[in-house]
């Protein structure tokens, strides 16, 4: 191959950013973190080992990424929805949120919880980490929600109180339902945590004590 032809196929750095990013999240998705290698990942990319640290730095910071971006993702194209000519009705946001958010955390279980398990092995005191940064990325839905408006609610603890319902149902099935027990279907579990929210936020009165 002529050096002209090389040049011309040589991929963008966003692209091999974006090959490298989609084999660490099919990678990390199958196997988890510890037993996925950056070679494993290189190599599913198509891109050598040294231009995976040369876009990311180590396997740590990857992961990171492999874990945030559908998380910024989810939390960006909500908020765009806000921008829309036609505000959505308060039943259509809560169904895009509830929706959108128990999506997310279903197809992104297994990095989320392995970065759990990172942080309950972490060592007391240590720096911030990629829970932190996904924490960090969901509150900025407050920014875009009904929740500030509603003088009945506080804004901070009923974001965390829908949040950690989603999230966990979607993350956590193994400890809601046993084995062999008949567990709800998707629409199920989503329909009725959507009449949780609209009913127990959107239709409150009385004052937060």
């Amino acid at each position: 191959m002529s050096a002209r032809r090389e040049r011309r196929a040589r991929r963008s750095s966003a692209d091999v950013r974006a090959l490298l990013l989609e084999a660490a999240r099919e990678l990390f998705l199958a196997q988890g973190f510890d037993a996925t290698t950056t070679r494993q990942i290189s190599e599913r990319a198509g891109v050598t080992e040294p231009l995976l640290f040369r876009n990311f730095g180590s396997k740590a910071e990857l992961f990171e990424v492999a874990v945030l971006t559908p998380v910024a993702e989810f939390v960006s194209d909500y908020a765009a929805s806000w921008s829309a000519v036609d505000a959505p009705l308060a039943q259509q946001r809560v169904d895009a949120f509830v929706r959108g958010l128990y999506a997310m955390a279903q197809d992104s279980r297994t990095v989320l919880l392995a970065a759990l398990v990172k942080r309950l092995d972490a060592e007391a005191g240590e720096d911030r980490d990629v829970l932190d940064r996904v924490a960090g990325t969901l509150q900025g839905l407050r920014g875009v929600s009904d929740l500030e408006r509603n003088e009945n609610v506080d804004p901070r603890a009923a974001l965390a109180a829908v949040l950690g319902m989603v999230l966990g149902v979607a993350l956590l099935d193994d400890l809601l339902f046993p084995r062999g027990s008949r567990r709800p279907g998707r629409d199920r579990l989503i329909a009725e945590m959507e009449k949780l929210v609209l009913y127990g936020i959107t239709r409150r009165g009385g004052n937060v004590r």
